[in-house]
């Protein structure tokens, strides 16, 4: 019964942290920092002080194991340890445009397809975007042969499906799940970067608009729901100009980034932009 399930869960365990010490480290260290973060909002000022200390300790430690000082490389060089490590903040400042060097070059090698995994994809784009790399992420993003997000779609997905293959051709035989978080959460840089709406504070009280077009797309509208009400952000490009149409919920305020880097901050309501781009 529950002491079979618990040795199994245990052995299991056991299993994923000593065959990768690499990935576990990286999460052991981010666990950690989130709780010193959490206790700090809680007031708990010793416990924030463990944890950190803790948080350090293991940083230390990683980066004694696994990355090379001086090239950014790390000891499993693929695109899934650079992810990990430069969005968890395991890297020093210094270090992060190597490591984002040695991502882009395994992207490159890959011929702009994505190798990362369960654990990683979700930062992918993520991390390219943070970088200057918008425009590898998209290449990444509309990519249509396997492995890629529309090749699903070339094959009659109307889900995001857990691994690429998704049904053999052969003999229809499906393949894991077909709605899956981890490919799925491609969903949230889509907010993000094309449509461009992010949270300024939160519960959205604060917000911050900043559509990123790129990829050859000429529109996209994108809406979130908050408890103030719906953000809205519509924008299209013609005839050589960028049109961004943006609505913004009452009690609320939001500062608004186009494309050629201007700035803006209102309160709620409808507000219309046409750039050169």
């Amino acid at each position: 019964g529950r002491a079979k399930m618990f040795t199994m869960s245990t052995q299991l365990l056991k299993r994923i942290i000593f065959s990768a010490p690499l990935v576990a480290t990286s999460y052991y260290y981010y666990s950690a920092v989130i709780l010193a973060e959490t206790a700090n909002v809680l007031g708990k000022t010793d416990d924030a002080n463990t944890y950190r200390d803790l948080a350090f300790t293991v940083k230390k430690a990683f980066l004694e194991e696994f990355v090379d000082m001086k090239t950014g490389r790390m000891a499993t060089h693929d695109q899934a340890t650079y992810v990990r490590s430069i969005e968890m903040g395991l890297l020093p400042e210094d270090l992060v445009p190597k490591a984002v060097d040695n991502l882009v070059a395994l992207i490159k090698k890959a011929n702009y397809h994505l190798r990362t995994g369960f654990l990683s994809t979700q930062y992918l784009l993520k991390v390219l975007s943070d970088h200057g790399k918008t425009d590898i992420a998209y290449r990444i993003l509309l990519q249509d042969t396997y492995p890629s997000w529309l090749y699903a779609l070339k094959k009659g997905a109307t889900t995001i499906w857990e691994c690429w293959e998704g049904v053999d051709p052969n003999t229809g035989r499906v393949y894991m799940s077909h709605n899956h978080y981890s490919p799925g959460a491609v969903g949230s840089w889509m907010y993000r970067t094309i449509g461009g709406i992010e949270i300024g504070s939160p519960g959205y009280k604060n917000i911050i608009v900043q559509p990123k077009p790129g990829g050859g797309l000429t529109s996209a509208r994108a809406l979130i729901d908050t408890n103030y009400g719906t953000v809205s952000s519509d924008w299209k490009i013609e005839n050589g100009k960028f049109h961004l149409k943006v609505a913004i919920p009452f009690n609320t305020s939001a500062k608004i980034i186009l494309p050629d880097g201007q700035e803006h901050v209102h309160g709620s309501g409808e507000y219309n932009y046409v750039i050169e781009i």
